[in-house]
């Protein structure tokens, strides 16, 4: 399995809360809730994977709408069966970088 950085725009599909559980030895459990949204990641080669991408987020946090493009920054876990996981760092929704960029003042030289 290889581990690399993805730095990118992805496309989020399908979207779902997901819990799991984790006991740990003096039987403390520790309950982790996350989002799954299935994507694709295309290679230089053409050849396209089809992935997971897990966003770690509390259950009141909505799910994007299908089709959502985001900027993501993403631990991308590839294995040799072309099968990936990706574990995200950074997730913003295009609407919301927009709105961010719109406040920004442009300005002709800058400011020392």
């Amino acid at each position: 399995m290889s581990l690399l950085i993805a730095i990118g725009f992805f496309a989020l599909t399908e979207g779902k809360h997901v819990s799991s559980s984790k006991t740990l030895p003096d039987g403390t459990v520790i309950h982790t809730n996350h989002i799954h949204y299935k994507t694709i990641i295309q290679c230089q080669s053409e050849d396209q994977l089809n992935v997971t991408l897990c966003v770690f987020a509390p259950t009141d946090v909505a799910v994007l709408a299908n089709m959502m493009v985001a900027f993501i920054v993403t631990k991308a876990h590839i294995s040799p069966g072309k099968l990936a996981f990706l574990e995200a760092s950074i997730v913003a929704p295009l609407e919301i970088l927009y709105k961010m960029i719109t406040r920004i003042p442009s300005l002709m030289f800058p400011i020392h």
